[in-house]
């Protein structure tokens, strides 16, 4: 017996009005990811391209969640992924930040890709004050490393912005 392969998208979605949607669930995504496939591939292409596809993670605060999509059509997939335009009667643009073949290498990603973040809203601030509240809110997710000493280059870092 062969074992089905996938692939995991890790997307981003953007709001036009840069609102917070908690009650965004993983069925109003997937719902909304099939119709867009139906419009660019036809019945066809909906029932092939979206067998298999699941929501696995959702998190409503980034705006991020992973898609796990079949190998063999995850570029089609992600093409249909960038012509959503709305979720939930709310303009949106979602792109997709990166694709891995396992759910633990895409946790690993937004792992880095959060410390990045951190890294960039903790240089962008502008007085001590707002430096300090985002060193209290790592200090408090218990991460360590996510601001290096000067000088220090992280190899993962070099890896993302490739």
């Amino acid at each position: 017996m062969v074992r089905k392969k996938n692939r995991y998208l890790v997307i981003k979605i953007q709001y036009a009005d840069e609102k917070i949607d908690l009650n965004l669930d993983k069925d109003t995504i997937k719902n909304t990811i099939k119709n867009i496939v139906k419009e660019l591939y036809g019945e066809y292409g909906q029932t092939t391209f979206t067998q298999g596809m699941y929501v696995k993670y959702t998190n409503p605060y980034t705006g991020i969640f992973f898609l796990q999509v079949a190998r063999d059509y995850h570029r089609e997939v992600r093409t249909c992924v960038s012509f959503v335009k709305m979720l939930r009667q709310r303009l949106c643009v979602l792109s997709c930040i990166h694709v891995t073949g396992t759910l633990k290498s895409a946790e690993r990603y937004l792992l880095g890709y959060n410390t990045k973040k951190m890294r960039l809203m903790y240089e962008r601030c502008s007085n001590p004050v707002d430096k300090q509240k985002v060193l209290d809110i790592i200090n408090g997710l218990g991460l360590t490393d996510v601001l290096p000493g000067p000088g220090i280059v992280d190899s993962k870092e070099l890896k993302m912005e490739e």
